[in-house]
């Protein structure tokens, strides 16, 4: 690679994680200042991704995979309610199960995975892949995603496991499937999955923390 090669690169990079520790700061003022935080982002995330999606036609990529492409939504949704099944079998001490109705759960399973996934992945992924390429633009994109849902300090570049892991699975998705809609649908049931352990049994939040760890 050359060395204009090299900074042309570097730069979008740079961008991108100025925009990640931007988001996480901005985020993290919102979540102090305008309770409740959540409601909105969401809602800023919805005008953004209207936007988006009317003047970002560009961005889109062709359709590869039918309705395998909702394969790993659905794996998750499963595994989410077989482990919280069996755990309930073989491991003692297993609270009631509490299936109490919160309307949140439609904002955090529904809305929020649609509106982030045509702002990280639609918006700001085909950005970063337009200057980057395939492998290093959704690199970027779930690299943003992961640090905008940090903690919001100024001074941590916080970047925790598990929407990273999140942001590449759903960038690999989109990428092999050509729909965003697979994207949406497997982030929707990663966030379906929290309300499954913590309705079925709640001590499952506990031994996944590791998936909040920042690296």
């Amino acid at each position: 690679m050359s060395t204009l090669d090299s900074s042309t690169r570097l730069f979008p990079i740079a961008v991108l994680i100025l925009l990640g520790w931007a988001l996480s700061l901005f985020y993290g003022f919102i979540g102090r200042n305008l309770p409740p935080g959540w409601l909105s982002i969401a809602l800023l995330h919805s005008g953004v991704a209207v936007i988006l999606w009317r003047f970002g036609a560009g961005l889109r990529i062709p359709r590869r995979w039918g309705l395998r492409a909702y394969g790993p939504a659905l794996i998750i949704l499963g595994g989410s309610l077989g482990a919280a099944g069996v755990t309930r079998m073989f491991v003692e001490g297993a609270p009631a199960i509490d299936l109490a109705w919160d309307p949140r759960i439609l904002g955090f399973v529904l809305w929020i995975p649609i509106v982030e996934e045509l702002v990280f992945r639609y918006g700001i992924g085909g950005w970063a892949r337009q200057r980057l390429g395939r492998f290093w633009g959704a690199y970027a994109s779930a690299l943003v995603f992961a640090m905008a849902h940090g903690n919001g300090e100024w001074n941590q570049l916080a970047l925790p496991l598990g929407p990273l892991l999140l942001g590449l699975c759903c960038e690999w998705l989109y990428l092999a499937s050509g729909r965003i809609t697979a994207a949406m649908a497997l982030h929707a049931a990663c966030n379906a999955s929290g309300w499954i352990f913590a309705a079925f049994d709640e001590r499952w939040l506990d031994w996944l923390q590791a998936l909040y760890l920042k690296i």
